[in-house]
């Protein structure tokens, strides 16, 4: 079943959406005012609960999460991942219409200390670039042994082969990006035919 909740916010944001009626197996169509619309966030922020019940509109409901909420949902300077179940309630009746994760980006204006943005495919492949160019630099031993404990680097072709997977987990997140921005899938060219 598809739900509206967004999948990303960023955390100090006030955040309201719609959600539609929804079918169910059960019970057929969970609407309001028949049904009331319940969301259930769990996460590992201090407290790391957090419930919204949402407000009739139509044969749909209205939700917000705060601003206040959403700042205490992320106080770190990476992002968070909650996970979200939300409910149809009826009575004494309750019908799961839904479930996900959403991402909680951190507030960059509540970041007072040194922030590094970059994803960890991001770092990771800066990493393995390191390494790739220590070992071109510094024609490394790649392995040795000293008072029978030995160690044994890994070869150059397995660090490129390193460097191949991340930069292609760093170029789908750039694409993902882009296309959250609203600058289209830099993947596809667009073509206008007129006559």
């Amino acid at each position: 079943m598809t739900m509206r909740i967004p999948s990303q916010i960023t955390a100090g944001d006030q955040v309201t959406w719609t959600e539609l009626p929804v079918a169910n197996a059960f019970t057929g169509a969970v609407s309001a005012p028949t049904f009331s619309l319940r969301f259930s966030l769990r996460g590992p922020a201090a407290g790391g609960k957090l419930d919204i019940d949402g407000v009739p509109e139509g044969a749909g409901w209205r939700l917000t999460i705060p601003s206040d909420k959403t700042a205490a949902m992320n106080q770190a300077t990476a992002a968070a991942t909650w996970v979200w179940q939300a409910y149809g309630l009826r009575g004494a009746e309750r019908y799961t219409v839904g479930s996900g994760r959403l991402v909680i980006l951190p507030n960059l204006a509540a970041i007072d200390a040194p922030f590094d943005g970059r994803s960890n495919e991001e770092r990771a492949l800066d990493q393995v670039e390191q390494a790739i160019q220590a070992r071109l630099d510094n024609d490394l031993v790649t392995e040795y042994t000293i008072g029978g404990r030995s160690l044994k680097m890994e070869s150059l072709d397995a660090l490129v082969a390193l460097r191949r997977h991340y930069r292609r987990l760093v170029s789908r997140q750039q694409k993902r990006r882009a296309m959250r921005n609203g600058l289209g899938n830099p993947g596809q060219i667009g073509a206008r035919f007129t006559g």
